[in-house]
């Protein structure tokens, strides 16, 4: 106990100590234009890789190494092909990286995962086209059953910050995840006022409004709500649009059919760049195996593996690894 207190401080401070130079840099950007951010984490070289393949060169494309190894960073400067990179030395939280952003940015922007794959170039026109009384456009949801809404997953977003920020300086809040209980009278009155309260919130598998949720909330709350301007649903569907995988940031993480799958596709997508230097570091720091072992039921954990998937991931890669 006392030791997971101890942890928890180094990991306080180090984010702390971590967020005035990472500013910095940020705030070293040129003005840019509809940007978009892809925040890619240690391990995860190889999925961004593809990932930006799929962004059409006239988006302005900023690239977090979110605490990612030396050599992983000096990688991805020359091999990415991004228009900027910004490292952050130490791992942050993925809400801590967007309140930086909200904090330091003052344009409209957008972010991407980097296991999001956008095969409809057309789709960040759409997304930039934000109007003035709408906080965020998204792309993918997940239905809330008992109030008939959609509620837009983080996948792929675009902000119009003026909004995004009018709200978070309103109710004193950040992009961070949150229980209801430990929200504010002011804050649970104004859910209460569309519906929401401790037994209904906003993603019916969860417990907790997740990283931006409460957000998106407030902002329909001040009328200032969400707009999709596609509709693809969170769980990975074959879609010619756009396709987002999961369950990629640690590949020993095999729990779970989220997990599996997404750990299935980080080894995959490795064997397919087949690049000498990430497969010897990654072969130092993660179990060696392969995609064929995870379909032949090689791991520590059995699921099967839906064909639709594997064919979807198989069409994916070679469409990203085929553009210049």
């Amino acid at each position: 106990m006392i030791q997971n207190y101890i942890n928890s401080f180094i990991r306080i401070a180090k984010a702390k100590f971590s967020r005035y130079p990472t500013q910095k840099r940020l705030l070293k950007l040129p003005l840019l234009k509809d940007p978009f951010f892809i925040i890619v984490m240690p391990g995860g070289m190889h999925l961004a890789y593809l990932a930006m393949r799929f962004i059409p060169s006239y988006v302005d494309k900023v690239v977090i190494l979110n605490g990612t190894a030396p050599w992983e960073s000096s990688w991805a400067r020359r091999m990415m092909g991004a228009d900027h990179y910004v490292d952050i030395h130490f791992s942050l939280q993925h809400s801590e990286v967007l309140d930086l952003l909200f904090d330091t940015i003052s344009y409209n922007f957008g972010i991407i995962d980097y296991d999001c794959y956008v095969f409809r170039e057309q789709l960040f026109s759409e997304l930039v086209n934000i109007s003035d009384d709408c906080a965020i456009n998204a792309v993918f949801f997940r239905n809330n059953s008992v109030l008939k809404w959609d509620v837009p997953e983080t996948f792929l977003l675009f902000f119009n910050t003026e909004l995004i920020n009018q709200i978070r300086s309103v109710y004193g809040i950040g992009a961070a995840a949150s229980k209801w209980d430990d929200l504010s009278d002011k804050i649970r009155c104004a859910l209460e006022s569309i519906g929401l309260n401790s037994e209904c919130l906003p993603e019916v598998h969860k417990p907790y409004f997740d990283t931006l949720r409460l957000l998106m909330m407030l902002s329909k709350v001040e009328r200032k709500s969400y707009h999709f301007v596609d509709h693809l649903p969170a769980s990975p569907t074959p879609s010619e649009t756009a396709y987002h995988v999961g369950g990629v940031s640690d590949p020993t993480n095999v729990k779970g059919i989220w997990n599996y799958r997404g750990s299935y596709f980080w080894y995959r997508v490795l064997e397919q760049i087949d690049d000498e230097e990430l497969n010897r570091a990654y072969s130092r720091k993660f179990p060696r195996t392969t995609a064929t072992k995870f379909l032949n039921g090689q791991t520590k954990e059995r699921f099967e593996m839906p064909k639709t998937f594997i064919d979807f991931c198989e069409h994916l890669i070679a469409t990203g690894l085929a553009r210049s």
